[in-house]
């Protein structure tokens, strides 16, 4: 389902003071309606107020779409302002340009906004990502071998190890003879044996 989070998503991808942002939300606020939009980006910004519209952190390039409302009897500041999350997009964005360079992808402060809630910090969905785990695809060696054209299988299981972030190991049967077997583990977002453009071109990045 579009809407299950992201096996390749972690708490690790967090920003610290976003976290803190949390705290002392008690709700948000969305200027724009939310179903029209697979992911927003959010970050963690000081404003002069607790409550109200708060500015894109990129006004050149982007808009606000949302903004957390802070507990009016908070007193402490951070700083000289208010920490509070602003969900917003810009130009490249899926919701702005379908076809651009988030079309099956999204920026690292993405998140679905349909996950978030006043201090829930939310997750990126497949819906966000924009793609079914198409690259989480491995080849059965045994129809390699004997020639047979529909090699490439879907994993029947994903296995995630919560205590180390990325961690990812996928677990395939070739419907074809029975053949099962599982990939390596996975490395940040992408699997070490996959053959698909994405984890290739990430192959070849560590290796410059």
């Amino acid at each position: 389902m579009i809407s299950d989070k992201d096996p390749t998503w972690s708490d690790a991808y967090v920003r610290p003071e976003l976290l803190n942002a949390l705290n002392h939300e008690i709700a948000i606020v969305w200027t724009e309606d939310i179903s029209t939009f697979d992911y927003v980006r959010q970050t963690a910004m000081e404003t002069r107020n607790r409550k109200g519209h708060a500015r894109c952190p990129n006004p050149y390039e982007g808009r606000t779409v949302g903004y957390a409302v802070l507990d009016p009897k908070l007193k402490d500041r951070w700083y000289d302002g208010f920490l509070r999350r602003v969900f917003w997009v810009k130009a490249p964005d899926r919701s702005e340009d379908p076809a651009g360079v988030y079309a099956h992808d999204c920026p690292a402060e993405a998140i679905d906004p349909r996950t978030v809630a006043a201090g829930e910090r939310g997750y990126v969905t497949l819906r966000a990502r924009g793609r079914d785990p198409i690259h989480f695809r491995s080849g059965c060696q045994a129809c390699l071998t004997a020639g047979r054209k529909n090699w490439q299988v879907t994993p029947y299981r994903l296995w995630y190890d919560p205590t180390r972030p990325a961690y990812i190991v996928g677990f395939y049967e070739c419907p074809e003879d029975g053949s099962k077997w599982r990939c390596w583990n996975a490395s940040g977002r992408y699997f070490s044996d996959c053959p698909c453009g994405y984890c290739v071109a990430c192959h070849l990045k560590e290796a410059s």
